[in-house]
């Protein structure tokens, strides 16, 4: 019975391992890929007529052609995600949807895995900061008022790297309805719920940062006015430190207002 079931082990253990090496990159397989991809660099691909995320996500189509084995997925996954960020900027998808994709961490991880092997295989290494496929950032109860954080871990991936990948967010949703009061709604998925015309004020402490603002965003995420730290008025018995000096024992609070009413 012993050497029946030695037998059927190191049966399953070959079939374990037969199965990984039929995943394995052959040389016919790198090879193939980094040629396309010095051909891509080399401007084979001709993306004159073609808005730029149009030719990116060409380029990533085309590497995708190529792809070994084991990056295959990862190439897909970029390649899908930039056809859909093209779509939202063409006004075919809700950027809101795209977002989700943009910032999902396993994106950072296939943004990674390609990076290193055309670095490891191919000899092409441009360097950057490392990368951590990390959990996405969700609700917390860190602060209920922003339950929605992105840490550097969270937002180091495409496109955020390297503008914003330094960065720490709080954030939140504001749906506006002139019917949620009328059902007894103050949330809507998530997002806190106020009247056209209705506004909402923020108290808050300055933080002791190189710089925080405010950023408002519609639900196409086109930037709308942002509120920097210098210009917000401090409260009464307050100064901001921002607009000069202020004792690092001292708390200093301010209050700041957004209106959801017409420009």
């Amino acid at each position: 019975m012993m050497q029946k079931l030695l037998i059927l082990f190191v049966l399953l253990l070959v079939s374990v391992l037969s199965t990984g090496c039929a995943q394995d990159d052959s040389p016919a397989d790198i090879a193939r890929f980094c040629l396309t991809l010095d051909e891509v660099n080399a401007g084979v691909l001709n993306t004159d007529s073609l808005a730029e995320l149009d030719g990116h996500v060409l380029v990533a189509h085309t590497l995708l052609q190529s792809s070994p084995p084991s990056i295959r997925k990862d190439l897909i996954r970029l390649r899908d995600t930039l056809d859909a960020w093209a779509g939202a900027v063409s006004g075919d998808k809700p950027m809101i949807e795209t977002f989700e994709q943009l910032s999902d961490p396993r994106l950072i991880g296939s943004e990674g895995r390609i990076t290193d092997y055309i670095a490891q295989y191919c000899g092409i290494d441009l360097g950057g900061t490392p990368w951590v496929e990390a959990e996405a950032g969700g609700r917390q109860d860190i602060c209920k008022a922003w339950p929605r954080i992105g840490t550097p871990l969270t937002f180091n991936n495409f496109p955020n790297l390297p503008d914003i990948a330094g960065s720490n967010y709080f954030s939140n949703t504001f749906f506006i309805s002139k019917w949620a009061a009328f059902f007894g709604l103050d949330t809507i998925k998530g997002a806190f719920v106020v009247e056209p015309g209705g506004k909402a004020v923020i108290h808050g402490q300055y933080p002791n940062t190189r710089y925080f603002a405010f950023h408002p965003n519609d639900m196409d995420l086109n930037n709308l006015k942002t509120l920097t730290d210098k210009e917000l008025k401090p409260d009464e018995g307050s100064t901001n430190p921002f607009q000069g000096i202020a004792s690092g024992h001292q708390k200093n609070y301010y209050t700041a207002t957004l209106e959801f009413s017409p420009p």
